[in-house]
């Protein structure tokens, strides 16, 4: 039994896989490097 928007969803699943990608590996970084300004 297949949704009428599957393809939809999993256009969007596909988007936020890829903005869940760039908060897991794009936001420590931005984090740690103003972690570090802050404390140095």
């Amino acid at each position: 039994m297949l949704h009428p928007n599957v393809s939809l969803f999993l256009f969007l699943k596909r988007v936020a896989l890829q903005k869940n990608f760039f908060y897991f590996f794009g936001f420590p970084f931005l984090s740690f490097g103003t972690k570090e300004c802050y404390y140095q």
